[in-house]
């Protein structure tokens, strides 16, 4: 399969009060054409702000360096804000985490749809509005003529996301970033959304990246995986391969997370201790606080290692299901 977005030795940090904030350290990560990838990890471990450099929209304190940042070929470490904004909803486009937020609340979804696609030179105000009403019913926001008319507040959020998802396909992306697309919605309607994903992807042959904490949903709907703790990439493979056989302790204590992992006999284990405050030199493995096979050498050097189609960031051979 051909790269689409590439990134390799992602760095950002974040000036503040407390220091620097070391956000994102030496994250690297590819999502071919057309397949679904997962980011994986707990809140705060960096999987946004992974997704906001792919979209160019980091705080704007922040500070990037990256060994590659790449879309199609294109070195995205040298655009300018107008290249940024030509890119966005053309080539890359974002489902967000809560589209009562994501949404402008005195718009109405008819003008927030067709806006990027008629900017983006696309097609008459007539034509876009065509394509919004085409993509609203392929979602399942019906009847169109009136949800045009409406505004976010006047919609469910399971309504609002389908909107977002709608909005982000107006100009045929290649690659559709979706950020905890079913985090606010119930156990149906988060089904629905993503298999309405999965359809859609399907339909137009995007790449999808698909940022999440679930680690259930990852195991029905992604092909490859990547899982971060602490602002790095910890683990990589082809999910079937990951959730089976994990070779990071991370993992593996994601896995013993699940509940559908728990029965008498094996109740649910929760990790213990909280993620460590990216201030300052960071030395070693930042899991090893919490670790259960961590010792003194885990405060040195980690190097990243492959084991059968599987890279990892971690000392250890053999880690425990």
């Amino acid at each position: 399969m051909n790269p689409l977005l590439r990134i390799e030795d992602l760095h950002v940090d974040i000036p503040g009060a407390a220091g620097v904030l070391r956000a994102l350290r030496g994250v690297s990560l590819t999502v071919n054409e057309g397949e679904t990838f997962a980011l994986v990890g707990e809140s705060g471990c960096g999987k946004s702000l992974t997704a906001m450099a792919a979209l160019g929209l980091l705080p704007r304190a922040a500070r990037m360096r990256a060994g590659r940042l790449a879309l199609d070929g294109q070195d995205l470490t040298r655009f300018s804000q107008r290249r940024w904004n030509a890119l966005r909803a053309t080539q890359v486009a974002a489902i967000f985490q809560e589209p009562m937020t994501a949404l402008n609340p005195v718009l109405t979804i008819g003008r927030q749809m067709t806006e990027a696609y008629v900017q983006h030179g696309l097609g008459s105000e007539t034509e876009a509005r065509r394509r919004a009403s085409e993509l609203l019913e392929r979602v399942g926001v019906l009847p169109v003529g009136r949800r045009l008319a409406q505004y976010p507040h006047q919609m469910s959020g399971g309504l609002r996301q389908r909107v977002m998802i709608a909005m982000a396909l107006m100009c045929r992306p290649r690659l559709m970033i979706a950020d905890e697309p079913t985090t606010a919605l119930d156990v149906t309607t988060q089904v629905e959304i993503l298999r309405l994903l999965q359809e859609l992807q399907r339909d137009t042959g995007m790449a999808l990246l698909l940022i999440t904490h679930d680690l259930g949903v990852v195991a029905h709907v992604a092909e490859r995986m990547a899982v971060m703790y602490a602002g790095e990439v910890v683990e990589t493979g082809p999910v079937a391969q990951v959730v089976t056989q994990p070779a990071h302790p991370y993992t593996a204590a994601l896995l013993r997370c699940l509940p559908v992992q728990a029965t008498r006999d094996r109740p649910l284990v929760p990790i213990p201790g909280v993620v460590p405050a990216l201030f300052g030199p960071l030395e070693g493995c930042a899991f090893r606080n919490r670790c259960a096979l961590a010792g003194e050498d885990c405060a040195g050097s980690i190097p990243w290692r492959e084991r059968a189609g599987q890279g990892y960031r971690c000392l250890r051979d053999e880690v425990p299901a």
